[in-house]
């Protein structure tokens, strides 16, 4: 059975992947008290110590509606991307999952396509 690594396991996205994935594949839904995927070290080991076909990567640092992010939730968000794709040899593929205010929080993203995300810089971190 194939086993997929899910970050970000309180979310609610990753518990609707856990849920749609239940039965169907081995799953490790993990937190922060499970894997701290902002810790290269922790990350390297859990890959070294776990065999892993795919990984979903719903965790954030930030997000909040209730106050705005900052350039440190900035820089723990491209360092969890970076930990787990540094360690892409150990599994198959991964899915970065993402809010959509990468194409900037100033404008409608419903008619946006993917390949228009450099059009314009977020005004925002």
């Amino acid at each position: 059975m194939k086993t997929i690594l899910i970050t970000g396991g309180k979310s609610f996205l990753a518990k609707e992947l856990s849920g749609y994935f239940y039965n169907k594949y081995k799953l490790i839904v993990a937190d922060r008290s499970i894997l701290d995927v902002s810790n290269k070290e922790s990350v390297d080991l859990f890959f070294e110590n776990n065999s892993i076909d795919y990984v979903f990567h719903t965790a954030i640092s930030g997000g909040s509606r209730l106050k705005e992010d900052s350039f440190e939730d900035f820089l723990n968000n491209l360092n969890m991307y970076y930990n787990l794709s540094s360690n892409n040899d150990k599994f198959d593929i991964m899915f970065n999952f993402a809010s959509g205010a990468e194409f900037d929080r100033q404008r409608d993203i419903k008619l946006f396509k993917e390949e228009q995300i450099l059009e314009r810089i977020p005004k925002d971190i």
